[in-house]
């Protein structure tokens, strides 16, 4: 299987805010914990670590991220906001903005589920975990985006074959064009969020599948109802059929279909 072309990417991120540095890993535990090791050595915004496959990759609400060899791009981009710490949410939706743009530029018809999964096709194909670390004062000290990309279809275990899907279903994609249009579309997205939050959520909004339709939520707080929007903190608003009102903050939702909730 072939590797990522470091030396092409290293070319192609020249002069770029996001990718300078690049550290390209064979294997490592977690991208979370190789980059966490780079931060201690005071790591500046923008550096980015992709490795070819995790050992112990990591999901949101606890859950493993399946990472095999080279079927998926697997990285940390780490972030240096000046921004108190109660802005550190905004990152998980820059980040699902970015990566959403950046497919739809590559020809892929992505969306978003609520409130960082990226979808395309009804299937999951990306996903985002933010990790912020805080400095003496309280502020931002820095934030690490965790994204993971199914790129080959061996990237997705059979069971969750329902569930989850790979680019490489819908159209040939190489990894390394990817990173560099991913990179691209995430520093916009990230100065957006910085610059003018609201805008970036009403960007955000437009390509959440989420929003009025109706949900079921579980594993952590659990509602069932119409997701009616996005609170100023980021929480989804759902109606539950009582006319009551539920702010989910961390919660699986689960969007209704056809058949079923998915």
């Amino acid at each position: 299987m072939a590797m990522l072309n470091e030396a092409l990417l290293r070319e192609a991120l020249k002069g770029r805010r996001f990718g300078n540095p690049l550290w390209c890993e064979n294997e490592v535990e977690s991208t979370f914990v190789a980059l966490r090791e780079r931060i201690r050595e005071g790591a500046p915004e923008g550096a980015v670590l992709v490795a070819e496959a995790q050992t112990k990759g990591r999901g949101r609400l606890g859950r493993d991220w399946v990472s095999p060899k080279g079927a998926g791009l697997y990285f940390n981009l780490l972030l240096r906001p000046k921004a108190a710490a109660s802005k550190a949410f905004g990152f998980n939706f820059a980040a699902a903005l970015g990566v959403a743009r950046a497919l739809r530029c590559l020809g892929f018809e992505a969306l978003l589920k609520w409130p960082n999964d990226v979808l395309i096709g009804g299937k999951k194909v990306c996903g985002i975990l933010c990790e912020a670390g805080f400095d003496e004062g309280g502020g931002l000290d820095f934030v690490s985006v965790g994204i993971g990309v199914n790129v080959k279809s061996r990237a997705v275990p059979e069971a969750l074959r329902e569930k989850a899907a790979a680019l490489q279903e819908f159209s040939s994609i190489e990894r390394e064009t990817l990173l560099l249009a991913l990179l691209d579309a995430l520093e916009e997205s990230v100065a957006l969020c910085l610059g003018d939050f609201g805008a970036m959520m009403e960007q955000y909004k437009a390509l959440c599948l989420t929003l009025g339709r109706f949900v079921a939520a579980t594993g952590g707080q659990e509602a069932k109802g119409l997701a009616l929007g996005i609170a100023e903190g980021g929480e989804l608003i759902v109606e539950e059929e009582g006319g009551g009102l539920v702010y989910l903050r961390a919660a699986d939702v689960s969007i209704r279909g056809i058949m079923g909730y998915v």
